[in-house]
């Protein structure tokens, strides 16, 4: 059974979840980011926080047939929005490879250079092509407003 606060955090995940793939749709991904990115960053919380935000918003992606936008983009923009507003400057890493059809994409948080709440290890499998914001709390009015990522990471 969830309690009260397991209750409100699965409602602030669903929100979240509405609202960026509300975003997707009107928006490209830079821009997203700018406005989940809080102005100043808080004190780092205990991790257990951030593992109890991972397991519901994983929980919720899991039981969704399917994400116009992808799964990893979705998740690693909720997951961008909790973990920073509880002060882990993290940054989303997208990365390529090449399959036998064509090529794949992927998208993770990383922390310090390292994948972060991320099953298994990404960068051993895809390659690291683009990371925002570029650097944690980066001002992004130096950033190209046209730099757009490769269509394959919002499908």
């Amino acid at each position: 059974m969830l309690g009260r606060v397991d209750i409100v955090l699965l409602g602030r995940v669903l929100v979240m979840l509405a609202a960026i793939n509300v975003g997707l749709a009107l928006v490209k991904v830079n821009q997203l980011v700018r406005w989940l990115t809080p102005a100043s960053m808080p004190p780092a919380h205990d991790l257990a926080g951030v593992v109890v935000v991972v397991r519901h918003v994983d929980g919720v992606l899991r039981r969704l047939p399917t994400l116009p936008h992808g799964r990893c983009l979705v998740r690693s923009l909720i997951l961008y929005y909790f973990c920073t507003r509880l002060g882990y400057p993290v940054q989303i890493s997208f990365g390529i490879c090449r399959r036998r059809d064509g090529v794949d994409g992927h998208g993770w948080l990383v922390l310090d250079d390292r994948p972060f709440m991320e099953p298994g290890r990404p960068e051993k499998t895809f390659l690291p092509v683009w990371r925002l914001p570029n650097s944690p709390g980066s001002d992004f009015a130096n950033e190209g407003d046209s730099l757009a990522p490769p269509v394959f990471f919002a499908r």
